[in-house]
Order: C-alpha cells, then sequence, then structure tokens
C-alpha cells in the first residue's frame, strides 16, 4: 500500500488529506485526531498547512471542506460557460488577488480593465 499524506488550510479551515495511490481513493481528515492510528505517524512531519484556494481545492476535491460555494462561472467574455479559477487566474492576480477581484464582486469585466 503507498499513501500520500498532505496538510492544507484556506486560512479558517484546515484539512488533512490521505490518497491511496494504488486505488486513487482519497480521505480527508479535519482534525488530526480522526486520521487513523495505523496511519497517523506519516502526518506528524506535516507541521505547516499549504494554502489552498478555491481552484486548488476543485482540483483536489476539498470544496466541501474549504469552499463549499465553489465552484463558480467565469464572466469574462473569453471564458464564457468555464468555472472561475480564482487563485490561477491572471486577471484576478491585476486586481489584487481572487479575493479582490472586481469581476467577481460587481459581474462586471469592464471594472477589472481599470485595475
Amino acid at each position: 500500500m503507498s499513501i500520500d499524506c498532505r496538510y492544507f488550510t484556506n486560512g479558517t479551515k484546515t484539512a488533512y488529506t490521505l490518497k491511496h495511490t494504488d486505488t486513487g481513493m482519497v480521505e480527508e481528515f479535519e482534525k488530526f485526531e480522526e486520521i487513523p492510528v495505523g496511519v497517523r505517524e506519516h502526518f506528524k512531519r506535516l507541521t505547516t498547512p499549504k494554502f489552498c484556494g478555491p481552484d486548488l481545492s476543485t482540483i483536489l476535491g476539498l470544496n466541501s471542506v474549504f469552499y463549499p460555494d465553489w465552484p463558480k462561472a467565469c464572466g469574462h467574455p473569453d471564458y464564457q460557460g468555464k468555472r472561475c479559477i480564482a487563485e490561477s487566474c491572471k486577471y484576478a492576480d491585476e486586481a489584487g488577488g481572487w479575493e479582490k477581484c472586481l469581476y467577481l464582486q460587481s459581474g462586471k469585466w469592464e471594472a477589472l480593465k481599470d485595475v
């Protein structure tokens, strides 16, 4: 059995993930104490969680833990019908980060162009 252990945060919540690489199954735990005793030792070296924004959370399947109201649709004219990629978006970076994306908050692409 081969496993991949990870520790994430979105700034307010934390989660531990245990991926069984042979099957691809991922288990998630909100608290260290919830991790099965048999594999808990593999998590002890993970002292600092890695930040997990909405895009990474979507990729890892952790939206139910960190961003339950995600994914959101992108309204940029070139990306209509696609999902918003939040922290991975170059347009959000220009606005000061996905949390401050003027387009995401106001619904107007023109507002982001002026930033």
